[in-house]
């Protein structure tokens, strides 16, 4: 273990337990500090990801209803029905995310848990 190098023989019990807290703390400080910033990163990951999906499924939408209006003037049935469909997508493609990032989150943090729990 790294905190027994800092610990002496001559010492007395309780400046050794201090100082053995001391390492955890700082080591535990560095390893949460380590982990904000994965967290901040693959959220930045995350929102980038989902902003690019809703444009190219918006677009898409919107090339086939113009695609769909320039073929035929027919009925407004056909648009509306390509409009909803769209937003059926987003919305099951939003909350698809949502629920992956959650799972992410609750794994990556039980892991987190137990690792440090045993290495202490």
């Amino acid at each position: 273990m790294m905190m027994i190098d800092y610990v002496k023989e001559g010492d007395d019990d309780h400046a050794a337990k201090h100082m053995m807290m001391m390492v955890v703390m700082v080591r535990m400080m560095m390893m949460m500090m380590s982990m904000m910033m994965m967290m901040m990163m693959m959220i930045m990951m995350m929102m980038m990801m989902i902003v690019v999906v809703v444009v190219v499924v918006v677009t898409s939408a919107m090339i086939i209803r113009r695609r769909r209006r320039r073929r035929r003037k027919r009925t407004l049935k056909k648009k509306k029905d390509t409009f909803y469909k769209a937003v059926a997508i987003i919305n099951l493609r939003r909350f698809s995310h949502w629920r992956f990032i959650w799972f992410q989150l609750l794994t990556v943090t039980t892991a987190f848990h137990q690792e440090r729990f045993s290495d202490c």
